[in-house]
């Protein structure tokens, strides 16, 4: 079998180890290194690219500033000085051609040409009075590529005409051909539809080039399309990106003022290049510290492995029984494990000695008891025989009080059920009592609140009582003034008879007058009707009246007489309590007493118990005795036998102990 040394091991282990370490640090520094480069990028190339915004925005600001100017002398009032300063300005800012157009859009150019661009974007943002930049336009045969400038032209604050000025189009893309980052960096610019109107490729623009488009064509582009769609709503951050097998940053920004957005991309390749000069500084710091690290291990190894080898070959040494070469103080010196080792070999040494010494002499000692031994077992087996009837004739009588004690416990434990049971009604009774006291304190409190309803209702039915009576009077009152409207009405009619008759003697002449009066007759017959029915009603209404008085007088006597009998009650129940109260204390002395009965009679019965399982162990403490005089017996027999072979081992074993050196 192959064993490898701890020195190897060692080595092996903590090389390992050194290699987990180094290329972790080394990882993690590669990763921390990378993520920084790519958050610094995140900052620089969206910055980058708001300057290209403004340094675009800046050079059509100048072209616009350059044509407001012209726009604003006062020589743009006639076509042939507006033809002429026109053509001189297309000569000096290198534009295609320039012309001037009408408050009606029709326009003529320094080449000649004329035409109407009332319906254009250019001409209808300036004639509103304000500067306008359109985005460029490929010609039909996609060669060339225009961009149209227009500017308003003012005469005393009122617009009367604009200035258009067509130019290259392509001028933006040699903008961004001076745009770069780095060796790999450039920038293109696209409009708000995402079409590209600046690249390095000039095939870009004048094919308006639409990665959005594409990307339906082409899924692999969804990043660059997801990123040109935060570029038109006016976003400026960092996007990543593949395209054509090439990774890339692009930081984008907006050109506000027309409504464009710039781009700047870097190859991550070259962002990450610098990070090969820091992988070697990293590989190489690794190796050469992992060098050092396994010669510190391989020296460490190699003294321990030396400590370790005279450890062993010591014990070795001890192993054969020789136990006179001393440890080396050199080792005992060490105060290390290696050092604590050799201090417990030496210890080790010295307590074998010691104990092999004394192994010697007892065995000389064991020799003579031995013999001894086999002598006195001989006399104990007599001994013990005599003990063994002594026993059973104490465990006979021991058994018989057993008996006694176990019906002594029986009796006991049923005259314990009885004062439990006893106990139990008690504490029912004491229970019962105080149930009952409360009951009868909530009864006692109850009729106290019955008394006072009753004493409301009696002074509400008093007062009802008066009340009906008033009542009552008030109705006959209203029947005498019944019987004065009977009166009238009765008198009424004797007077509308008396005027019937009158009229009647007047003939013609008192003809209306007899229809009066036989109207005041037929209202005295109808109030002479409604009376007796009102009399009528109240006759029925004072009878009623009589009978609810006779009722509340009636109520009012049974009233009286059941506050009578609520009194009554009332000091019943508090002549309960005062008994009640007398009772509790007597009851709960009389409980107080069965729990001290029943303490004592547990205490009684427990020692009895107690008692009789003594008396029952004693019994059967002296069965096992008999039998273990019985078994020390045999015993007994056994040691004189176990005596003569110990004999013969002491003999042996002083022999054997002539082996060690000491």
């Amino acid at each position: 079998m192959i064993t490898k040394s701890i020195k190897s091991k060692l080595i092996i282990l903590i090389g390992i180890l050194l290699i987990i370490i180094c290329s972790g640090l080394g990882i993690i520094s590669y990763i921390n290194a990378s993520n920084a480069l790519v958050s610094n990028i995140a900052k620089t190339l969206p910055q980058i690219a708001t300057q290209a915004s403004n340094t675009v925005q800046a050079s059509l600001d100048s072209q616009l500033n350059s044509m407001e100017v012209i726009a604003s002398t006062n020589s743009i009032n006639t076509p042939e000085k507006t033809k002429s300063i026109l053509q001189s300005e297309t000569a000096r800012s290198k534009s295609l051609k320039m012309g001037y157009a009408d408050i009606h859009g029709n326009i003529l150019y320094t080449t000649g040409e004329k035409g109407n661009i009332k319906d254009t974007i250019s001409f209808q943002k300036s004639i509103s009075g304000g500067s306008y930049i359109a985005d460029p336009v490929v010609n039909k045969d996609k060669t060339t590529i225009t961009m149209t400038y227009s500017v308003p032209v003012k005469k005393n604050n009122s617009v009367v005409g604009v200035l258009i000025s067509v130019r290259n189009g392509l001028e933006l893309s040699e903008m961004i051909k001076k745009i770069t980052f780095g060796k790999t960096g450039s920038a293109y610019m696209i409009n708000s539809k995402s079409n590209s109107i600046a690249f390095m490729d000039k095939s870009m623009p004048l094919n308006q080039y639409n990665s959005i488009d594409e990307a339906k064509k082409n899924p692999s582009l969804n990043a660059i399309a997801a990123m040109q769609k935060k570029m038109i709503s006016g976003q400026t951050g960092l996007s990543a990106y593949s395209f054509g097998g090439k990774k890339s940053y692009g930081g984008y920004a907006p050109v506000k003022k027309e409504n464009w957005s710039i781009v700047v991309i870097l190859d991550k390749s070259e962002l990450l290049s610098e990070l090969d000069s820091l992988k070697s500084s990293i590989v190489m710091s690794s190796l050469m510290f992992l060098i050092i690290g396994l010669l510190i291990v391989y020296i460490i190894a190699q003294s321990l492995s030396k400590r370790i080898k005279y450890s062993s070959k010591s014990l070795n040494v001890l192993s054969t029984g020789d136990f006179t070469n001393e440890v080396s103080t050199l080792y005992l010196g060490y105060k290390d494990e290696i050092g604590d080792m050799a201090n417990s070999m030496s210890t080790m040494q010295t307590s074998i000695k010691q104990m092999i010494t004394v192994s010697k002499k007892t065995s000389s000692s064991i020799d003579t008891d031995s013999t001894v031994l086999s002598s006195i077992s001989q006399k104990m087996v007599s001994s013990s025989n005599n003990v063994a009837h002594s026993v059973q004739e104490v465990a006979s009588g021991i058994s018989a009080q057993a008996d006694d004690l176990v019906e002594t416990t029986y009796i006991l434990n049923r005259f314990s059920s009885k004062i439990e049971d006893i106990v139990a009604y008690i504490e029912d009774v004491d229970k019962s009592t105080l149930t009952m006291s409360g009951l009868a304190t909530d009864s006692s409190n109850n009729i106290k609140l019955l008394m006072q309803a009753v004493n409301g209702i009696s002074l509400s039915f008093k007062d009802l009582s008066d009340k009906i009576i008033t009542f009552s009077s008030s109705i006959k009152e209203v029947h005498s003034i019944i019987n004065i409207i009977n009166s009238i009405a009765n008198q009424t009619s004797l007077l509308a008879l008396n005027a019937s008759i009158e009229a009647a003697n007047a003939g013609e002449a008192g003809k209306g007058f007899s229809v009066v009066a036989n109207e005041v007759k037929k209202l005295a017959e109808q109030t002479k009707t409604s009376s007796t029915h009102i009399t009528q009603l109240i006759s029925n209404i004072s009878k009623s009246t009589e009978i609810v008085t006779g009722n509340t007088t009636t109520m009012k006597t049974e009233l009286g007489g059941q506050i009578n009998i609520i009194n009554k009650t009332m000091n019943s129940f508090e002549k309960i309590i005062e008994v009640i109260k007398i009772i509790i204390p007597k009851v709960q002395s009389i409980n107080s007493s069965a729990l001290d009965v029943k303490i004592e009679k547990d205490n009684i019965l427990s020692k009895v118990e107690s008692v009789s399982a003594l008396a029952e162990e004693i019994s059967a403490s002296s069965q096992e005795i008999t039998a273990s005089t019985d078994e020390m017996n045999n015993l007994a027999a056994e040691v004189a036998s176990t005596a003569i072979t110990l004999n013969s081992m002491t003999k042996n074993m002083i022999v054997q102990e002539k082996n060690f050196k000491i």
